[in-house]
Formats: structure tokens, C-alpha cells, sequence
């Protein structure tokens, strides 16, 4: 954190001490304990925007229940950029990743002040998602290129290109192993050997993979005959349940899924496109609906946050969307205007 500190004074008889802060838009805050703007944040959704039209936006719901719209671009002054796809937060700083602008910006993670611009110089290029791997590092993945990228955190550079030979897109670390997306792959990069293994199993949906409390990740996906829950022991990197879930389509380029305690939630679509809610039990090895969030209109993301839904609406794609809380049994709590096409929510825990 920025501190400011004035020189100290001596007149002839008094010994005058002088304190005072930047008289910006945005207060520096000189005590750590003291909470920030970011503090007040509940949790943020990145906003894709109208694709190529630049609108992008970071949409924050605040502990109070108000809303601050354009985050970024209301803090730092220039838009954020084209189809905000996702953020981290890693090494004290916010990564928000722009597929369509081809870069990632940086913020701070007490004001959401810019630090960087981290630019692809590749307009064909198309990044998706970010995760740390420890050591002042990142590994950046692209929906377009063969190659994962490897950022430094303190630089702001990218520092190595990886070659795995197929376009990347979601993953998530279990120790220092990264699970990701590869194609119809899952790959597996050990952070700590520098060394790359593959998950033997073919897959054609791409979902957002988590981890349940004794370690274990989970994977929703497709094969030719079905939908599949797949469960995989990241020690051995052995998948040990694979989970056919008859009658359940997911949508293989949207379908989402979270954890709350023993229960995985995930969405399926009808015959119709519409969105519902189904529940995986751990414990009991069984599945069934949750809930239709008929106050839908499109679900294009899905968190759990505070041991509730947070649903996105993208209404048409066209017109701002709106985040929905709801609560596991499906009523609805709260319902907030968000930018256009919201798709991504980030807990700031």
C-alpha cells in the first residue's frame, strides 16, 4: 500500500509535525487495518459486453446491497476493453482477462487502480483464463493458440511461451498441480517438476472443474453417449467415478457447475434451451434437480457466494443483464442490474 509522509518541520522554539493525504478521487488509506475499496466489495462479475463493440465492464455488488456499474473504467478512466472473459486475483493484484481485446489488465486489489496492460501483441489471439502457480508466476490460457503463456507477477511480462499443441481454456490448481482444459483433453502440469501428463479421458464440453473437501476435483462433461460427472484423485491423477447422468443435457459450451458442502450443483438445459438446476449428493452417489430458475431468461455463469446461487443473465446479449441470488432450494433473494452479458463471478472473500 501507498503511504505519504511530509517532512518534518523545525521552527525555532516549537517542533511542528505535518501529516496529510493525496486529494485524489480515489483515498489512499494510510493504515492497513482501515478498510479499502475493495474491502466493501462483496463480489464482482466480469460483463463480456457487445462483442467488438469495446464496452466490457466489471459489475461490483457491495456488502451494503448497492451496486457500482463500470467498475474499472469509473476508477481508472478508460474503458476496460472487449469481452471481459474472467479474473483472478493473484500476488495482491487483479488480473481481468479481455478474450476479444487480446490482453489482461491489472488493478490493485485495495482501490482497483490500474498497474499494468498486459498486451498479446496477436489479434487473432484469444485469452480466457488466468491462475497462479506460486513463485511469482501465472499461466494464461487461449482459446485460439497452442500455447500456454507463463506471466510474471512482479514484471507484468510474459516470460515463457508452453507448447501443448491444442487451444486451452478453463483449469483449476489442486496443490501444485494445474488441471487444464486442452481441446478434448484434460491436461495436468505439475508447477513444481515443470513436467506436463494427461488425464485418460477424451471429453467435448468444457465446464468449470472444482474441488470438494477431501481433495477430489470433479468434471462436468460430454462424451458421444451422454453427460458425464467425472471424479479424479489429483495425487494419483487416476479418475476413480465416472458418473452417467441419463437424461441430463448440458449445454458443452456454457454448462456450469459449483460445490456447496457435499452437494454438486450443475446446469442443464431442456429440450427448449431453457436453464435448470440439478444436485449431484457426494455422499449418496445420486442426483436430482434442484431448482428451474424461471426468473432466467438466459444463464450464461453461476457461483456460489456466501452459500448462495449467483446466476447470470444475459437476458438477449444485447441489453444489460442482471445478477440473480437465489437460495439452493431456488427463491429468489436479491436482483441486480449488471453490464451487458455478465458471465463470470468472482467471491471476494
Amino acid at each position: 500500500m501507498r503511504k505519504n509522509f511530509l517532512n518534518l518541520f523545525v521552527t525555532s522554539a516549537l517542533l511542528l509535525g505535518f501529516t496529510a493525504c493525496d486529494s485524489d478521487n480515489n483515498q489512499d488509506y494510510h493504515d492497513s487495518d482501515q478498510p479499502t475499496l475493495v474491502d466493501s466489495i462483496r463480489y464482482f462479475a466480469t460483463c463480456e459486453g457487445n462483442y467488438t463493440r469495446g464496452n466490457a465492464s466489471i459489475t461490483a455488488i457491495m456488502n451494503d446491497g448497492s451496486v457500482r456499474q463500470n467498475l474499472f473504467q469509473s476508477i481508472n478512466g478508460r474503458p476496460l476493453g472487449d469481452v471481459a472473459q474472467s479474473m483472478s486475483l493473484i500476488d495482491d493484484n487483479f488480473y481481468i482477462v479481455l478474450n476479444n481485446s487480446a490482453k489482461v489488465e491489472v488493478v490493485d486489489d485495495k482501490q482497483f487502480k490500474s498497474q499494468a496492460t498486459i498486451l498479446l501483441y496477436n489479434p487473432r489471439t484469444q485469452p480466457r483464463y488466468i491462475c497462479g502457480i506460486g513463485g511469482y508466476k501465472a499461466v494464461l490460457t487461449d482459446a485460439t493458440c497452442d500455447s500456454l503463456r507463463i506471466i510474471d507477477t512482479r514484471t507484468f511480462e510474459i516470460v515463457r511461451r508452453i507448447y501443448v499443441g491444442s487451444p486451452t481454456n478453463l483449469m483449476t490448481a489442486v496443490g501444485t498441480k494445474l488441471f487444464i482444459k486442452a481441446g478434448n483433453e484434460t491436461l495436468i502440469y505439475n508447477t513444481a517438476t515443470d513436467n506436463f501428463t494427461k488425464l485418460n479421458f477424451s471429453a467435448t464440453a468444457d465446464s468449470k472443474m472444482v474441488v470438494d473437501k477431501s481433495g477430489y476435483l470433479w468434471l462436468l462433461t460430454t462424451d458421444d453417449n451422454g453427460t458425464l460427472l467425472i471424479k479424479i484423485d489429483p495425487t494419483t491423477e487416476q479418475i476413480v467415478l465416472q458418473k452417467r447422468l441419463d437424461q441430463i443435457t448440458v449445454d458443452q459450451w456454457g454448462a456450469r457447475i459449483s460445490i456447496l458442502d457435499n452437494t454438486i450443483y450443475f446446469s442443464a438445459i431442456d429440450s427448449n434451451y431453457k436453464s435448470y438446476i440439478c444436485k449431484y449428493s457426494i455422499q449418496s452417489d445420486s442426483y436430482s434437480l434442484a431448482f428451474t430458475p424461471t426468473e432466467v431468461t438466459y444463464l450464461y455463469g453461476m457461483d456460489i457466494v456466501k452459500n448462495n446461487f449467483v446466476i447470470c443473465d444475459a437476458v438477449d446479449f444485447s441489453q444489460s443483464g442482471y445478477l440473480i441470488e437465489m437460495t439452493p432450494n431456488g427463491e429468489v433473494i436479491n436482483k441486480f442490474k449488471a453490464g451487458i452479458s455478465p458471465n463470470f463471478i468472482y467471491d471476494n472473500k
